[in-house]
């Protein structure tokens, strides 16, 4: 008597979960997920800040990550030389559970683009109209800068120029006091929010997940 019920083919229903996973690889593969990072000034935490967010997605949320430098710092040497005690002539290198990308040009980005990342963190340094491009097509976009006294001018120059033009982008501060971030808030109009404070950047505590949680 036919019910009108399908029987299951055996070995379908992991047929099945294969063929999820592999769209979802593809998915990966195809359009990896991009966060720029731009200064408004030197020496406001970019790369400090770029290399706690490759942590905190590639440790806590276990995403295959890379960290690019799409500037002329050369922080990302000087990281290399510290980490592997010696000067290196490959610009790939790994540290934990991020994969780094020295020295790296845009056209370089479509290649690792297509290298399977899940995740891909931009460091554009401070020159935006340089980095511009860059910029504005990834995923997720933030500026960075600092509240001291002696580079707030930074952050409300950028704010007067780029007026009405980044309403969805994310604007941080290095570690600033409430009061600090109220004041700039009430000033630019613009929600500012101040980036938590950790001495090793390689090393995010459980106490800052809720700051990249809300932030990505």
């Amino acid at each position: 008597m036919d019910t009108g019920r399908k029987e299951q083919v055996p070995g379908s229903e992991k047929k099945g979960a294969d063929r999820k996973i592999m769209r979802r690889r593809t998915a990966c593969r195809e359009s990896p997920a991009t966060i720029g990072v731009m200064g408004v000034d030197h020496g406001v935490g970019v790369t400090h800040f770029s290399i706690m967010l490759a942590g905190y997605e590639g440790a806590k949320l276990r995403k295959k990550v890379a960290l690019v430098e799409l500037n002329q710092s050369g922080h990302f040497r000087e990281i290399q030389k510290a980490y592997e005690g010696r000067e290196e002539e490959a610009r790939k290198f790994r540290i934990l559970d991020t994969v780094y990308y020295r020295d790296s040009s845009p056209q370089e980005l479509t290649e690792i683009l297509n290298e399977g990342f899940e995740c891909i963190i931009l460091d554009l340094g401070c020159d935006y109209r340089k980095n511009e491009t860059e910029f504005l097509r990834s995923s997720k976009k933030i500026i960075v800068g600092s509240l001291c006294e002696w580079k707030k001018a930074g952050y409300v120059g950028f704010f007067e120029e780029h007026k009405g033009e980044g309403d969805r982008w994310e604007y941080l501060s290095m570690p600033a006091l409430p009061g600090e971030i109220r004041d700039m808030k009430s000033a630019s109009g613009v929600r500012l929010r101040s980036i938590p404070f950790e001495p090793d950047p390689f090393v995010v505590r459980s106490e800052n997940f809720g700051f990249f949680r809300q932030l990505v």
